[in-house]
C-alpha cells in the first residue's frame, strides 16, 4: 500500500523513477525496492523528502509516516511467512491495527469468519501462489490467529456484508459448508443485540438495488 501511493503520487506528477530518484538523491534501484515493497528499511526522512517532491496532501503525507512506522514492528504474522504470499505482510498488520472492518462479499465468507474446512476446501479448487507455494496447514492456523481478534469487544467492531449467493455457494462439503455458514449465522444473532461488537448480514438475490 505505501509503495502504490508512492508511485501514484510520483505518476501524477509525471515523473520518471529515475528523475525523482536524482531529486531526492537517491538511486533509482533504491526508490523501485520501496515502490515495489521490497525496502528493508523506510526511513522517515525519505518520506518525507518524496512527499516534498510529489507536493503531497497533508493526509497523504501523514499516512504515508503512519505506514512507514508501521512497516518497522514486528508482528505476530510474521512467523507465518511460510502461509503468507509476497507483500500481503501489510495486510495483516493494518487488520490488526484497525479498531472496525467493514468487509462486503459477493462470492466467498472472509477470511474472519471462515471455519478450518472451509478454508481447506478453497485450497483444493484453487492454485496456490506461482513461485511460492504455502503451506496449508499453517494457513489454517493464520486464519485462526486471525479470529481471536472477534472476541475482542473494546476495541474492535467487524461488520460483514454478504450476497445471498455466498451462503448458496457451497465450498468444500455439506458438514463443512453448512459450519462455516453457522459461524456466519452466529455473527448475525449477535448483530441483533444492542451495541454489538459483531454484525453480519445477508443481502437477497432479489433484493432493490443497493
Amino acid at each position: 500500500m505505501l509503495g502504490r501511493r508512492l508511485r501514484e503520487l510520483r505518476e501524477e506528477r509525471n515523473l520518471s523513477r529515475t528523475r525523482a530518484a536524482q531529486a531526492c538523491e537517491m538511486g533509482s534501484q533504491t526508490l523501485w525496492r520501496l515502490e515495489s515493497g521490497r525496502g528493508s528499511e523506510i526511513k522517515r526522512m525519505v518520506i518525507n523528502a518524496l512527499c516534498d517532491l510529489y507536493q503531497a496532501s497533508d493526509d497523504d503525507r501523514r499516512v504515508l509516516l503512519w505506514l512507514a512506522q508501521e512497516s518497522r514492528k514486528d508482528g505476530w504474522w510474521q512467523s507465518y511467512t511460510d502461509a503468507i504470499a509476497p507483500n500481503f505482510g501489510m495486510f495483516f498488520g493494518l487488520e490488526q491495527s484497525a479498531s472496525r472492518v467493514i468487509s462486503c462479499q459477493s462470492t466467498l465468507l472472509p477470511g474472519l469468519l471462515q471455519t478450518p474446512g472451509y478454508r481447506r476446501a478453497m485450497w483444493k479448487i484453487s492454485t496456490a501462489q506461482p513461485g511460492r507455494p504455502l503451506d496449508a496447514d499453517r494457513e489454517v492456523d493464520l486464519i485462526t490467529k486471525r479470529q481471536s481478534r472477534i472476541h475482542d469487544s473494546e476495541t474492535f467492531t467487524l461488520e460483514v456484508l454478504l450476497s445471498e449467493s455466498v451462503l448458496r455457494h457451497r465450498v468444500g462439503g455439506r458438514r463443512s459448508h453448512g459450519r462455516s455458514v453457522e459461524s456466519a449465522h452466529r455473527g448475525w444473532r449477535s448483530s441483533e443485540r444492542v451495541n454489538s461488537h459483531r454484525s453480519v448480514q445477508c443481502i437477497e438475490s432479489l433484493g432493490a438495488d443497493h
